[in-house]
């Protein structure tokens, strides 16, 4: 089976971050990469936009209609997506995460906040990928997956400590 290239655009529109922008991109790129190829994916392309509470409340309510924040959110492009058939990787979809939301909850449950958001990109990149949690024992084999990617790709690659501006905090 021939790899493709794996293209992980990442974005920032939200202030606030003051962990290194440069050390979050490479970050994200390098582990969906690795957690990408270890879900079995011989190539794909995606895109990781880290926002606002507002923007991802906005994006909720537009898309879910449900009016509140949440931590990470997922876009697939295609429902039943399948691996590429040519030479170009599959555009496989959007992830939006949340920082300041996501570092409040990791914070206020007692987790690491790198580690959450390592397991939010893994999260968000299996359902781009076709899974879901819609029915217990769905819930049960992502969840599985989730943690096996994790321990995969966080072996290979370490998130850098999250840091968030005052007001963000």
């Amino acid at each position: 089976m021939t790899r493709l290239p794996q293209y992980v655009h990442v974005r920032f529109n939200r202030p606030g971050v003051a962990t290194s922008r440069k050390e979050l991109e490479e970050f994200t790129r390098d582990f969906l990469a690795i957690a990408l190829e270890e879900a079995g994916w011989r190539g794909g392309e995606l895109t990781v936009v880290y926002c606002s509470r507002q923007m991802i409340r906005s994006m909720k309510k537009n898309y879910l209609g449900i009016d509140e924040v949440t931590d990470v959110l997922s876009f697939p492009s295609a429902e039943n997506p399948v691996e590429p058939t040519s030479n170009q990787p599959a555009y496989l979809g959007d992830i939006a995460v949340c920082l300041p939301f996501a570092v409040r909850e990791a914070r206020q449950a007692g987790r690491d906040p790198s580690r959450e958001l390592a397991l939010l990109l893994v999260h968000g990149l299996l359902h781009l990928v076709g899974w879901d949690h819609d029915t217990l024992e769905r819930e049960r084999a992502m969840w599985a997956e989730t943690d096996r990617l994790l321990a995969i790709a966080l072996e290979r690659v370490e998130p850098p400590k999250l840091a968030l501006h005052g007001d963000e905090r």
